[in-house]
């Protein structure tokens, strides 16, 4: 089920403390990357699509900024000159998919009832990379 309640950019704006016209930017992408849903009107605003528990970090960096790629080549072989002799793609790949293994670990709902843990070190990860 989605959330309910839905909240003005005057009112997120006022609740992160950032200028309103940042947040409406932010706001917009959000909902071109289908994590908030938008209704005009006096009643209207803005809410998750979804509850916090199912959006992952990985969503959200994903709906900022595109598909997580650390180098040009992990995104896409042709953007890179090298990729014919490099020794280092499928490491990159490697190394990419365990930053969106990590990501796709950590819910909106956690970071923002449980941010002191997100603040330690992360454990030692024993997940094996394929």
């Amino acid at each position: 089920s989605r959330p309910k309640h839905w909240h003005s950019a005057s009112e997120i704006a006022k609740n992160v403390d950032l200028p309103a016209p940042t947040v409406i930017k932010v706001l917009k992408i959000l909902t071109k990357g289908k994590l908030l849903e938008s209704r005009r009107g006096a009643t209207g605003g803005y809410r998750l699509i979804d509850e916090p528990s199912t959006i992952t970090l990985e969503n959200i960096i994903t709906a900022l900024e595109g598909p997580l790629a650390l180098v040009a080549c992990v995104k896409d072989h042709t953007e890179c000159t090298l990729t014919t002799t490099c020794q280092l793609s499928d490491l990159w790949q490697k190394v990419n998919q365990s930053i969106r293994w990590t990501l796709s670990g950590i819910t909106l709902e956690e970071m923002v009832n449980q941010p002191s843990q997100l603040s330690q070190p992360p454990p030692n990860i024993e997940e094996p990379v394929t």
